[in-house]
């Protein structure tokens, strides 16, 4: 069983952090800045590319990040349920023979 909430915080942190690292990037060197642009205006309405973009990339991908790894936990979990019932009804049943 998976801690939903410690998985969901892991996931987020790494999730955001990546985000903000390729925003980063992209505003050194300024490669991509167009797809960047498309890609964050689309989700966040009112983005612009520059370190207040950066940090507002930050916090709406932990915010998300923390959705989407916590439902899949949670997902995970009850499917794992499932199979450990399937698996101790079959070691029953071949118990009995």
């Amino acid at each position: 069983m998976l801690n939903a909430k410690n998985f969901a915080l892991a996931g987020a942190i790494m999730w955001s952090l990546a985000w903000f690292l390729f925003v980063v990037f992209i505003l050194a060197t300024g490669a991509g800045e167009g797809f960047i642009n498309f890609m964050l205006s689309s989700f966040i309405d009112g983005y612009q590319l520059n370190w207040t973009g950066a940090f507002l990339t930050l916090v709406f991908c932990f915010i998300d990040g923390f959705i989407f790894f916590y439902l899949m936990a949670v997902i995970y979990n009850a499917l794992s349920k499932k199979t450990k019932k399937t698996e101790n009804t079959e070691s029953q049943n071949i118990n009995q023979y």
